[in-house]
């Protein structure tokens, strides 16, 4: 995301009145402009909040990533490598209508050049679930060995209620479930989650955002995080400003994390619903 739109979201939050400072973080603007919905829900943390040291730590190894979009425009993905960063989360589109002009770029180079690639979509509750998770299945297409389960980013609320927004997720999950045979992932922070009354969806892989923090603060019903985006102000590779992560994890774990194994392994044959023009093999 770019300077510019960060500061238009942050303005807009502040209009809502759904910013919580003191170190107690976001929960994020009601709406972005279509198209600027992009990672970008963690909050900040001050150092004299005191709320660091009670994050949630790694037990052990992490593994260096990042996520982009076309805010970073056209990504020599080869330093991305180089930099170490081994995996990465793409956008495929902003909702069910935006879709990411650098979506297909990327997610070819990404796998050329070696990074472990995952797809995510940045959801709109006031859009039809449904039709944002086919959507984004017929963008991405099918995965293929060593590839992430694809990724929900929740943080709008699209003026719509808590049970509207959770019913939305329950839906995407849902469809994209029976569709890959992969947990999907859901991206959200701590300020944010819980101000739309916290749902529990314990039962998919938590993404969390919380920036410059020391360990993340883990949003109700989850007992452990996946992936943590832990800066929005990275410099990789030319990329700046890019947002960075890390897998909970070895390489190795990360690796056999990925949906269809690793990549000299065969993934598992998952039939795809015959009313999306994906193959029928999603495991490639």
């Amino acid at each position: 995301m770019t300077p510019s739109s960060r500061r238009h979201r942050l303005a807009l939050a502040v209009l809502s009145g759904t910013i919580f400072f003191g170190g107690r973080g976001f929960g994020g603007p009601p709406d972005v402009p279509l198209g600027a919905g992009v990672m970008g829900a963690g909050y900040v943390a001050p150092a004299s909040s005191g709320e660091a040291p009670f994050g949630t730590c790694p037990p052990g190894a992490t593994v260096e990533g990042l996520d982009v979009s076309y805010y970073q425009s056209t990504v020599d993905w080869a330093q991305v490598k180089s930099a170490g960063r081994e995996f990465a989360f793409i956008r495929v589109s902003d909702g069910a209508t935006f879709f990411d002009p650098q979506f297909n770029a990327n997610w070819a180079n990404s796998k050329a050049a070696g990074v472990i690639r995952g797809a995510y979509q940045f959801f709109r509750p006031a859009q039809d679930a449904m039709t944002q998770a086919d959507f984004l299945l017929t963008h991405m297409g099918a995965l293929s060995a060593g590839d992430l389960p694809p990724v929900l980013d929740v943080e709008v609320t699209g003026s719509q209620t808590n049970a509207v927004i959770a019913a939305g997720i329950q839906t995407w999950v849902t469809r994209v479930q029976s569709v890959t045979g992969l947990t999907p992932i859901i991206y959200t922070s701590p300020g944010f989650w819980s101000s739309i009354g916290s749902p529990d969806f314990s039962s998919d892989t938590l993404w969390v955002a919380h920036w410059g923090a020391m360990c993340p603060t883990v949003p109700s019903h989850w007992s452990n995080w996946k992936f943590w985006q832990y800066s929005s102000t990275g410099d990789v590779a030319g990329l700046n400003p890019v947002d960075l992560d890390k897998w909970n994890g070895s390489l190795s774990e990360l690796v056999a994390f990925t949906g269809c194994g690793s990549a000299d392994a065969a993934g598992p044959a998952v039939t795809a619903p015959t009313d999306l023009s994906l193959p029928q093999s999603v495991c490639q």
